[in-house]
Formats: C-alpha cells, structure tokens, sequence
C-alpha cells in the first residue's frame, strides 16, 4: 500500500479547503472537486499553480474549455 490517501468525493475534502476547492471549480469546472483538491495537495495548496496544472490538464479534453 502506497500510504497516500485518496479523495474520492467531496465529504473527503476538508472543510477549511472546501471554499477554494469550491471557487478554483468556477474556474475549471469540468473537473471533480476531488480532483481539484488532490492537485492542490500536489501543489501545496498554492490555488495558482494548481489552476495552471488543471487547466493545461483540461486543454487535453476538449469539452473543458468550451
């Protein structure tokens, strides 16, 4: 077992990560929240890099930046 532990939902989110979770999800909306705080975490809880990461990973999809 690896030791990280997963996000799988929202109720896994912390409540004190909820709101910038909630406002970085206006931003890109085509990801789960769950997704948006995992990268985050990755990004120590810096909300610009962590955009940056979510959006060049939405440019790939290509109904995320419609």
């Amino acid at each position: 077992m690896s030791g990280k532990k997963s996000y799988n939902g929202v109720s896994d989110i912390p409540s004190g990560s909820r709101k910038m979770v909630q406002s970085l999800k206006e931003i890109v909306n085509c990801c789960p929240e769950a997704e948006i705080y995992a990268v985050l975490k990755d990004c120590n809880m810096d909300p610009n890099e962590a955009v940056n990461r979510l959006l060049s990973q939405a440019a790939h999809i290509p109904f995320c930046l419609q």
